[in-house]
């Protein structure tokens, strides 16, 4: 601070002359420290903030006398008047016309500073402040500032006026960085190297370490959340944060190094000490062995680690004997080509297909359901991994459902709620959400095509972070979202939606009128769904949505790229984005005015749709379907679906309908069969196309269990749960969407009671002991249940269950309004206790059956206490 000390300190009164306005308050401050003032007379308003000039001690005043315009010096920074000299505004000299009003001297004279206040010249023996922002000087008493304030700043090295305390104020800072533009140019550097690195992260370390650690990031999270100066930098400094703090040391790393580290850690980021941060991840990274190819041996280990860790559905994919899946392409010219051909550039919309907005916007009260309470729900519900961060759901569970951290916990709930209902209601600016809409893609490599062409299969994983959210949203408003769908599009969250479009579809096949089945596939659906019309429809079908939707799609997201060799950036500018968990809700919404318009053209006598997602399906007389068939041509890529014909399936019902089905489809390109196809998943056809599409499969299965079996000698516990919480659902599907079926289950339940339960056991079992271990165990069995005598029960159960859905599906509705779900939750627990009672029964018949005492103990025991020890 420059400081201009008077000569004359023992003076007990000083005058100081105020031009305009003076408040009373400070007028009493003034006379108590002994300085003489003039009464205001006037009130009048700054031209700049605009403020009422009473609260000031002065004001200045423009000499044009078409203007007189009174403002604050603070507000005038640099352009107020430093003498007594005419003195226009900036507005007067930006007016041409009064340009003649100016003077402009040209004589240079030497330095003599005015104080910005009362605009008299700042003499040497005056008390004054000299700014080290602007270089002003200003006369103490202009300032309030009393002589014993004046003493005790008279030793301060730096001082700001007010107006550069405000200008400094604006600029945010970290560390040594000063400015947005710097720290956000630093923080982009970052994040572009960090896509780039590897997996090496540590859990989270309970105690304060671990609580300071969700503290910073609440911290962080609110920068957005509370609409801060930082918002723009709020989700990049969020996703650079977590991977730089959890980098683990090194392979051997124990939790107490954990600690140590993060403690460092946390104290270098505060400081701002970006750089040396980056210096410890690079050093981490560079010692990374790279990953060798998965042996049979090491697959069996990998198995058992994800089973110990509680990752079934990781753990089972071991399992699985069709999995072609051939690895990750290496990034070369031509996958670069088919991948950016499979995110194509962004189509304009047709006017035509804008729907008028009529309906009015939500009440934002509405969003204040997605609390958090809702954010842990959603997070429990999660799995999988990161997103282009690489920061995995067993993280964010780890933070934010775990009682271990306490209030740390439940605030950051709190914050990330906060931010969900901001995105609901606010216009985001798109700079704000660049890293947070980011999604990582993997191609993964599906062998060649029928072309010889590289097959690849776009992997799309979002964020965590954004996952959550999406999905405390969706829950949030999913009775809406289902209600604006409708019952022909089955995929916006309706309980056993698919299986109803499939009973609904068998049921109009088996219909004496229905003639054929056209099964049409979209040539890359979701990611040509049109962005433009499918956002502008959603704002009229489902409000709540809407600015949500719009936040996440009003600018292309970026997709990268990282392989063990190279790294790669692309947009998605169309379409749904993979690792949305809202992608499959606004491909619902984007597609209703398309089906809607189906529906129209084709009368529901001779043509009945049903949709799942991009998969659609329409039943009836031939040339009704040839009528539906041509207005999904027409009006399908208006909304962004584009019939591909070549993998398009017509499956003719008699074979005297053929030359029909041939003459009216001429030209089109659709397959034409009276065999059968598959559909969602299950089968529409001929009784021997079901029975060898089941067979196939059936074969498959067999061929797992025979993997299982081989890990089971070794680690019977890890096989089993594999077996009864993953593995055994595998076929469960088939049988609740096929009838008829069960026989063919048969060497499906000889490889399990030959291969499977002897190799958990050590020993070959009897037919006691077979319909023993079919039992739950709390009914004193291993949970290994027969597929044969499962089947039938199962699909009575999907259709009692879907029979409402189905029936709307069959009628042609287009509207839930008569739709209870509520009947459907009292059905599903009807049957549930209809299964108890039937499973009771059974055990009762299996307890009577055994002549062994001791056996007949065991079991009764169990069941007194609902958990068996048949593997010890």
């Amino acid at each position: 601070m420059i400081t201009n000390s008077g000569e004359d300190k023992t003076a007990e009164t000083e005058s100081v002359q105020l031009p305009d306005t003076c408040d009373p308050e400070i007028s009493q401050h003034l006379s108590s420290e002994g300085i003489a003032y003039v009464t205001p007379v006037v009130s009048l308003l700054c031209g700049i903030c605009p403020k009422d000039l009473i609260s000031e001690p002065c004001s200045i005043q423009c000499d044009n006398d078409s203007c007189k315009t009174f403002f604050h010096p603070k507000c005038l920074g640099k352009s107020a008047p430093v003498d007594s000299e005419r003195w226009v505004c900036q507005k007067c000299r930006d007016n041409v016309e009064n340009q003649q009003i100016i003077d402009a001297p040209d004589e240079e004279n030497d330095i003599c500073y005015n104080c910005p206040v009362c605009r008299s010249v700042v003499g040497d023996s005056d008390k004054a402040l000299g700014c080290d922002g602007c270089e002003e000087w200003f006369h103490a008493p202009c300032l309030f500032i009393s002589e014993t304030e004046y003493a005790e700043m008279d030793n301060e090295e730096i001082w700001f006026c007010d107006t550069c305390q405000a200008v400094k104020a604006n600029k945010i800072n970290w560390g040594s960085m000063v400015g947005e533009e710097l720290i956000a140019e630093k923080v982009q550097a970052v994040y572009q190297e960090m896509v780039t690195w590897r997996k090496n992260l540590f859990l989270v370390p309970r105690g304060k370490s671990g609580s300071d650690f969700i503290k910073e990031l609440t911290r962080l999270i609110l920068l957005f959340a509370d609409a801060t100066k930082w918002e723009r930098l709020s989700f990049a400094l969020v996703h650079i944060f977590l991977p730089i703090m959890l980098q683990k040391p090194s392979s051997k790393s124990k939790a107490r190094d954990h600690v140590t580290y993060l403690t460092k850690r946390l104290v270098k980021w505060k400081n701002g000490e970006l750089d040396d941060l980056m210096m410890e991840c690079r050093s981490i990274q560079k010692a990374l062995v790279q990953q060798q190819k998965i042996s049979e041996e090491s697959r069996k280990k990998s198995f058992c680690r994800l089973m110990l860790l509680g990752k079934v559905k990781q753990a089972t994919k071991f399992v699985d004997s069709s999995n072609d899946t051939l690895g990750v392409h290496s990034l070369t010219a031509n996958i670069k080509q088919v991948l950016g051909e499979k995110h194509p550039p962004a189509v304009k919309a047709d006017p035509v297909v804008l729907h008028p907005h009529s309906t009015p916007p939500p009440q934002e009260v509405i969003f204040e359901r997605i609390d958090a309470e809702t954010v842990k729900r959603a997070c429990l519900y999660l799995d999988g991994s990161g997103g282009p961060t690489l920061t995995d759901s067993d993280l964010w569970k780890h933070i934010i459902c775990s009682k271990s951290f306490g209030k740390a916990s439940v605030t950051l709930a709190e914050s990330i709620a906060i931010v969900a209902r901001r995105l609901c209601r606010e216009d985001i600016h798109h700079s704000c959400l660049k890293e947070f809409t980011a999604c990582r893609l993997i191609p993964l490599d599906k062998g060649q095509d029928k072309n010889g062409k590289p097959g690849v299969r776009p992997i799309g994983i979002g964020e965590i972070l954004r996952r959550i959210i999406g999905k405390a949203v969706i829950m949030s408003f999913k009775t809406d979202i289902q209600y604006a769908a409708g019952p022909l599009q089955t995929c916006a969250g309706l309980k056993s939606g698919i299986e109803a479009s499939i009973h609904a579809m068998r049921q109009i096949w088996e219909d004496s009128d229905t003639e054929a089945i056209l099964q049409v596939d979209a040539d890359n659906a979701f990611n040509r769904l049109n962005r433009e019309a499918a956002l502008h429809n959603v704002h009229e079908i489902c409000p709540p949505l809407y600015q949500y939707l719009k936040n996440h799609y009003q600018k292309p997201a970026d997709l990268i790229i990282n392989t063990t060799e190279d790294h790669y950036q692309l947009k998605s500018e169309e379409g749904s984005t993979q690792g949305d968990v809202a992608a499959m809700a606004f491909y619902a919404l984007g597609i209703k005015p398309l089906v809607d318009d189906l529906a129209t053209a084709s009368k529901p006598s001779v043509c009945k749709q049903s949709w799942y997602a991009d998969d659609s399906s329409a039943g009836g007389k031939i040339e009704g379907i040839k009528i539906w068939w041509d207005t999904l041509l027409e009006q399908g890529p208006k909304y962004g679906y584009y019939p591909k014909a070549s993998k398009t399936v017509l499956i003719v019902k008699n074979s005297e309908d053929l030359d029909l089905a041939q003459k009216v489809f001429s030209g089109t390109g659709i397959k034409i069969e009276s065999e059968g196809e598959r559909h969602l998943g299950a089968a529409i056809g001929s009784e021997a196309f079901k029975n060898k599409y089941v067979s196939d499969k059936v074969h498959k299965w067999c061929q797992d269990i025979k993997l299982l079996s081989s890990i089971a000698v070794e680690e019977p516990q890890a096989a089993l749960t594999a077996y009864t919480k993953g593995i055994c659902h595998r076929w469960t599907f088939i049988q609740r969407t096929i009838p008829g079926i069960s026989h063919l289950f048969q060497p499906l339940e000889d490889c399990i009671r030959t291969d499977f339960i002897p190799a958990i056991l050590g020993k070959n079992v009897s037919d006691l002991d077979r319909s023993i271990f079919a039992l739950p165990v709390r009914h004193g069995g291993l949970g290994i249940s027969n597929p044969v005598e499962n089947c039938n029960r199962e699909f009575t159960a999907s259709v009692t269950i879907t029979k409402d859905l189905t029936d709307l599906i069959i009628n042609q509705q287009n509207t839930l309004e008569h739709y209870n779900m509520s009947i459907q939750n009292d059905t599903i627990k009807s049957l549930k206790a209809i299964k108890e009672k039937h499973l009771f029964t059974v055990s009762k018949s299996i307890e009577d059956s055994v002549r062994d005492p001791n056996l007949k103990r065991s079991l009764q025991f169990i069941k007194e206490k609902g958990s068996g020890c048949w593997l010890t």
